[in-house]
């Protein structure tokens, strides 16, 4: 009768964290065959189980120049996230966050808000406003999650800034904890260090949206902290004939995207 052995035939011993490893047994399967001859019983290979990283734990450690795939805690969505040279640990992919309570634990929220913590909010989808507002926050799903989604600036601030004429630096936002806007410095920083080389920024062209529609789909845009003037604010901008990068300056009911600059300091 054939039996089994727990003879050792081969052993893979370069694994290294979320590869596999296999390890290969054999049995006497055929008793007119030499001593020592055996044959393949079966493979037992073991697989390392990848750690989940949340963004709202990861730390500047974390973050290199090699892309990274994190988690939103908040709705479990999944982004990549990348260093990029000098200018930061930066999110290569546009936000697609629209729950309505943000807890400070979560969220780039005051931990006191004069409205509560956690902050409720109400949104509205830009598509159903006509001459949309800067005074409530909205957002537009593209439906594409390459593109992500569109916010006007009471949404990306998770309406810290969302009075008639304000100046302020964005200090709060719709950001995981512990990421936030850019501010016009880190951006401007940015789009010089991408300059030569625009796809580390993994840049895309959904142009920006209001009024049940978008325009400029040659380009993207992405706000900042900082304002120009007491009713608009700087945002990045990319046009991808040429792969340009410029900074520009927009209104606050305008919907563009989001994408989040890991707080380091």
């Amino acid at each position: 009768l054939p039996y089994q052995s727990d003879t050792l035939v081969s052993e893979s011993t370069t694994a290294t964290n979320g590869t596999s490893s296999t390890a290969t047994f054999a049995a006497k399967v055929d008793y007119t065959k030499p001593a020592g001859l055996y044959s393949i019983a079966f493979d037992l290979k073991t697989i390392p189980i990848i750690t989940q990283v949340y963004m709202q734990d990861m730390t500047a450690e974390q973050c290199t120049e090699t892309p990274t795939i994190v988690i939103d805690k908040r709705d479990e969505q999944i982004y990549t996230i990348r260093r990029i040279g000098n200018t930061g640990c930066w999110m290569t992919d546009n936000l697609r966050f629209h729950e309505s309570t943000l807890d400070s634990s979560t969220s780039n929220i005051a931990s006191t808000y004069t409205e509560a913590n956690p902050l409720v909010i109400e949104w509205t989808d830009l598509a159903d406003e006509t001459g949309g507002s800067s005074l409530y926050p909205r957002y537009h799903d593209s439906g594409n999650s390459t593109y992500g989604f569109w916010y006007n600036y009471a949404g990306a601030s998770a309406i810290s800034i969302a009075t008639s004429r304000d100046t302020t630096e964005a200090e709060y936002s719709i950001c995981p904890a512990g990421w936030r806007l850019p501010s016009l410095t880190e951006e401007t920083t940015l789009m010089n260090g991408i300059s030569t080389a625009p796809g580390i920024f993994n840049p895309v062209n959904g142009g920006w949206y209001l009024d049940g529609q978008p325009g400029d789909l040659d380009k993207g845009r992405w706000w900042s902290s900082t304002a120009s003037d007491d009713t608009n604010r700087y945002f990045l901008r990319y046009t991808k004939t040429g792969d340009i990068f410029a900074i520009s300056s927009g209104t606050r009911r305008y919907g563009y995207y989001v994408r989040c600059l890991l707080q380091e300091s």
